[in-house]
């Protein structure tokens, strides 16, 4: 992107510690779609700044999936066996689906806590989720 000076700015080290990040978090996700868990825990070894965000990141999908078991959504990315809505998920109410696609579902929710309404992703896993490393 350009600045109004036609000027590349220069990027600041928080948005290039970022976009890195979420580079390593793509790369996560499509391991967990092509079942290789065994590469999954490979960017925390590699990527030692960055073990703190990926722990929290490897722990929330693991979470997310107990709580779709509860929530009754199938980790089957089209088998979906409840579309009642609204309905608790976490600190949160699911309102609604908004869209749904190869890479997951995105759904208007609601942060009981904040009392802000979000946009909530729940990954497709693949079919062999859900595996817990040894």
């Amino acid at each position: 992107m350009l600045d109004e000076s036609g000027q590349s700015p220069i990027e600041s080290p928080e948005a290039e510690r970022e976009r890195a990040l979420d580079a390593l978090m793509v790369e996560m996700l499509k391991s967990l779609e092509r079942a290789e868990f065994d590469r999954v825990e490979e960017p925390k070894k590699q990527n030692a700044d960055f073990s703190v965000e990926i722990t929290a990141f490897l722990e929330g999908q693991r979470l997310l999936k107990e709580a779709e078991e509860r929530a009754g959504v199938s980790a089957h990315r089209d088998e979906v066996t409840s579309q009642t809505f609204p309905r608790p998920f976490g600190d949160y109410e699911l309102v609604e689906e908004i869209a749904r696609g190869g890479m997951g579902i995105v759904y208007r929710a609601r942060e009981n806590q904040l009392e802000r309404d979000v946009a909530l992703t729940r990954s497709s896993p693949p079919p062999t989720w859900p595996h817990r490393p040894t």
